[in-house]
């Protein structure tokens, strides 16, 4: 992947990669926060393998960066959620700069649907409150990737997801970013341990 804003030109020597271009506007997501590249970066090797998955639901879209890379990556339907109908507005923007017409703008998490990736890109507190909703969205075998914790955070939103296992983590300085599976009734997490 590389990000881009609509002024910057490509260098030749990443002309093989896949642009996603980012107007940041008032939205949070231009691809330089810490955790938002840990997410770019989990998003990248889970649709690098065959087995990539066919749906990812992006919880606090902000500019709609992490949606756009996952359309751009193959993943054939994405759901993108903000609250904020300005984050809403520069999410489509940007869906549009980028010719990605495969992505669901929505200002909640839909509760009729699961997915076989679920994104959260959001603060501790919001990943902590939301924890039933966004584990109500994932798919038994699905995964997850939680993001926007500090260090001293991880614990406190680990404890809130009690039936995940930990099998990949990003950290950069203070920022940390997680990859889970769900346990299955054993203890065991649902999927092979991923390589970080």
């Amino acid at each position: 992947l590389l990000v881009r804003a609509p002024w910057h030109n490509v260098p030749m020597k990443w002309g093989d990669r896949i642009a996603v271009t980012v107007d940041p506007a008032m939205a949070f997501g231009t691809g330089t926060h810490a955790t938002t590249r840990h997410c770019l970066e989990f998003i990248d090797k889970i649709c690098s393998r065959r087995s990539k998955p066919k749906n990812l639901i992006d919880v606090g879209c902000g500019s709609g960066i992490l949606a756009i890379a996952a359309a751009k990556l193959s993943v054939a339907e994405v759901t993108a959620v903000d609250d904020d109908p300005v984050a809403l507005d520069a999410a489509r923007t940007n869906a549009r700069i980028n010719r990605t017409r495969n992505i669901r703008f929505r200002n909640r998490i839909p509760g009729n649907k699961t997915f076989d990736l679920v994104v959260a890109n959001i603060t501790s507190g919001a990943l902590i409150s939301l924890r039933n909703r966004i584990t109500g969205a994932l798919r038994p075998e699905g995964r997850l990737i939680l993001s926007g914790m500090l260090a001293d955070q991880t614990a406190e939103v680990l404890d809130a997801y009690k039936g995940f296992e930990v099998v990949a983590e990003k950290k950069s300085g203070k920022w940390r970013s997680m990859l889970l599976n769900k346990k299955d009734r054993n203890g065991f997490t649902a999927r092979m341990r991923t390589a970080n």
